[in-house]
């Protein structure tokens, strides 16, 4: 009779920002701003995306998904409202992490004529 184990390394909470987010990262005006952050813990820690002081929630402009190994933050139909800094904070038992990803959002350019 054979018996199937499964180990975890238990550790805190890593973030591994990948690089098209270690600079500000752009994306077009009316496109949907994905962001998919890897990351490590054991147990798996709570994930929370925030934008100044406030915790960003599922609505019709955002959504918040979090897989086994990556958090993940959708803005919908961005603009430049949707512009600056925002947080992906970690925690479990054993620690906490946290990483600022910066968006920016290109306007459309418009040409003026002069006739």
């Amino acid at each position: 009779m054979f018996q199937q184990w499964r180990l975890a390394a238990v550790g805190p909470p890593h973030i591994r920002v990948p690089p098209r987010f270690q600079d500000t990262a752009i994306f077009e005006k009316g496109e949907d701003v994905v962001i998919k952050i890897p990351f490590t813990g054991f147990p798996k820690p709570s994930v929370k995306w925030m934008r100044g002081d406030n915790e960003i929630k599922n609505s019709d402009k955002f959504k918040v998904d979090v897989g086994e190994r990556h958090a993940i933050l959708t803005i919908r139909n961005s603009d430049r409202m949707d512009d600056g800094p925002y947080r992906l904070e970690l925690d479990n038992d054993l620690g906490t992490d946290s990483a600022v990803i910066k968006v920016a959002v290109n306007g459309m350019i418009q040409q003026q004529f002069e006739l």
